[in-house]
């Protein structure tokens, strides 16, 4: 019966020193022994085949207790080994935590969709949504890639149409240069997002912005001066091209059914000729060409043309 009393009082003595060693050991290191909740661990997966890809959400929560932790401080995985493409849900585990015990996982299990990847390289278009300001005009767009790289699942890549880059041109009045988002979209031209992926994901595009203009194709009628020297007579005479466009501030109102050009002397020709001259046209218009060759026939007078 003393032996009994002796060894529970030795137990006691031993339980009240380890109790203030502990107390001794935690004030003089300043550690706080805490339950708390931590959230936005991020979640990683591990042992996923080659070429496949998994979808999960990508954050959970983990209570511990134990010195005070950071979301850094925890690893939180899902183990993907030996799955094929399908729909699974498995247990969120983490690994061990130094100074602290894990109590709980928010939330316990997790859906993971794992599929078959591919890729596929398109050329890149551009759209206008918002043109540029009222009288002016996109002449030219070109961008920077040309082409983009498009990863994703299997059956998500095989949606994809083309990828396009949507422009808002607005305050656009002369050329620039700019980035632009790049989007997947499917034969409808709805946007394709479902786990995609492009490469890269904006492009620069080059814009040309003008004036806008009027074209109009009118005939060209060569302006002659001067005489032939005596004995000789005019034959036909034309303009090489015969049309040139004119190109003017949009409105603007072709002067006729036709332009002239500078004058073509006749002075001193006896024989047929060609001579270069420009085009006539009014302040404010251009012509597309700007010169043209006039081609002048000039033969001797016949007894039937003599007076």
């Amino acid at each position: 019966m003393n032996g009994s009393k002796k060894n529970t009082t030795g137990l006691k003595i031993i339980s009240l020193v380890l109790a203030v060693m502990l107390w001794l050991f935690v004030t003089n290191e300043n550690v706080i022994i805490t339950r708390k909740e931590i959230t936005g661990v991020k979640l990683n997966h591990i042992n996923l085949e080659e070429g496949l890809k998994a979808s999960h959400t990508d954050k959970v929560s983990v209570e511990v207790i134990g010195t005070p932790k950071e979301a850094s401080d925890i690893n939180a995985y899902i183990d993907l080994k030996g799955l094929e493409p399908g729909i699974y849900t498995l247990p969120v585990k983490v690994e061990p935590v130094p100074g602290a015990r894990v109590t709980k996982i928010r939330p316990e299990q997790v859906k993971v969709q794992v599929f078959k990847t591919e890729e596929n390289i398109f050329p890149v278009t551009c759209r206008v949504q918002k043109p540029p300001p009222a009288g002016y005009t996109v002449e030219g767009m070109i961008t920077v890639p040309e082409k983009c790289l498009v990863k994703g699942p299997q059956e998500v890549v095989r949606k994809v149409a083309s990828v396009v880059t949507f422009l808002d041109l607005t305050d656009r009045t002369e050329t620039s240069s700019f980035y632009a988002p790049a989007r997947a979209v499917d034969a409808r031209g709805e946007t394709v997002t479902d786990n995609i992926t492009l490469i890269p994901d904006q492009v620069k595009v080059y814009v040309v912005v003008g004036q806008e203009r009027t074209l109009t194709k009118v005939a060209v009628n060569p302006t002659l001066t001067g005489k032939l020297p005596d004995g000789y007579v005019l034959g036909d005479m034309r303009a090489e091209p015969s049309e040139v466009t004119l190109i003017g501030p949009p409105g603007t109102p072709a002067p006729s059914l036709q332009v002239t050009t500078s004058p073509v002397s006749l002075e001193g020709h006896t024989l047929p000729f060609t001579e270069e001259a420009a085009v006539t046209v009014p302040q404010g218009v251009s012509a597309f060409p700007e010169r043209v060759r006039v081609m002048v026939d000039v033969k001797p007078v016949t007894k039937e043309e003599s007076p």
